[in-house]
C-alpha cells in the first residue's frame, strides 16, 4: 500500500512540476512584436581593413532616435514638508 501511495505521489510531484514549468515559460516569453523589433533595430557586423569588426547600424536606422530619449522630460521632484 505505502508503494503505491508513493508511486502517486511522485506522479502528482512530476506532473505539478511540468504544469509549474509550462506557466513559467509562458509568463516570462517575450511577446512577437518585440523579438520582431529588436531583430529590425540590431546592428550590422562589418569588418574593417585589419580584419577587426566594426558595428554600424542597418541601413535606414541611422539618426534615429529612440522614444526615451526624444521626448522625455525629466521628473521633477515636490517634498513636502514634515509640519
Amino acid at each position: 500500500m505505502w508503494k503505491k501511495l508513493a508511486i502517486v505521489l511522485l506522479v502528482l510531484l512530476l506532473l505539478a512540476g511540468g504544469v509549474v514549468t509550462y506557466l513559467w515559460l509562458q509568463v516570462t516569453a517575450l511577446p512577437d512584436w518585440y523579438t520582431e523589433l529588436a531583430q529590425e533595430d540590431a546592428p550590422a557586423a562589418v569588418e574593417d581593413a585589419s580584419g577587426k569588426l566594426q558595428w554600424q547600424p542597418t541601413e535606414g536606422k541611422a539618426g534615429r532616435r529612440s522614444c526615451a530619449t526624444s521626448t522625455a522630460r525629466p521628473l521633477a521632484r515636490r517634498r513636502r514638508s514634515k509640519r
